[in-house]
């Protein structure tokens, strides 16, 4: 066994709270607690010059404010789009489809954000690498694109266009008379 599993997580109190048949508030108040003892650890760790004092200049603050907001708006619209379309789905559906709905919604949730995270993460590494040294960017960029050929050469390849849907109909089937596909 390694160390980590030896030691007390978050994934084994939740898996002993599913044992215990426990309501949600307990699953929060698990995230809570580990949320406080990492602020708690950082300067036993890291001593007190972890922490930054903040500081405050207006005119910053509004070349930040005027990029940041459209992009936070943006974000904002979508997490509303995915939280919306489920709850109409909900209301004008079986719970059975609804249930097929909410797994593939998350499913392409996951998919959607997943160059955004990527993005948050190269772009800094990008810029700085712009400034610096061409070569180390003219490399990223090349990584990049070709993990994301990647990416999609296996999410395209995974498509069956034969595939059976979950009531075991045939998806060429179901698609209109006019739909002249593979």
């Amino acid at each position: 066994m390694s160390t980590f599993s030896s030691r007390p997580s978050p994934w084994q109190a939740s898996r002993l709270l599913v044992a215990l048949g426990a309501t949600l508030a307990p699953f929060f108040a698990v995230q809570i607690a580990v949320g406080l003892a990492v602020v708690a650890m950082v300067p036993v760790l890291l001593g007190a010059s972890a922490f930054v004092a903040p500081r405050f200049d207006r005119a910053e603050q509004r070349v930040l404010r005027r990029s940041a907001l459209p992009v936070a708006a943006a974000l904002a619209v979508g997490q509303l789009y995915f939280r919306l379309v489920i709850v109409l789905m909900s209301l004008i559906s079986n719970p059975t489809q609804t249930g097929y709905f909410g797994l593939s919604l998350r499913a392409m949730e996951t998919l959607i954000f997943m160059p955004i995270l990527v993005a948050g993460v190269a772009l800094p590494l990008l810029t700085r690498a712009a400034h610096e040294d061409p070569a180390r960017l003219r490399n990223a960029v090349k990584g990049l694109s070709e993990g994301a050929v990647i990416a999609g050469v296996l999410i395209v390849g995974r498509h069956d266009p034969g595939r059976r849907t979950a009531d075991g109909d045939h998806r060429r089937q179901r698609l209109s008379p006019r739909w002249r596909g593979p």
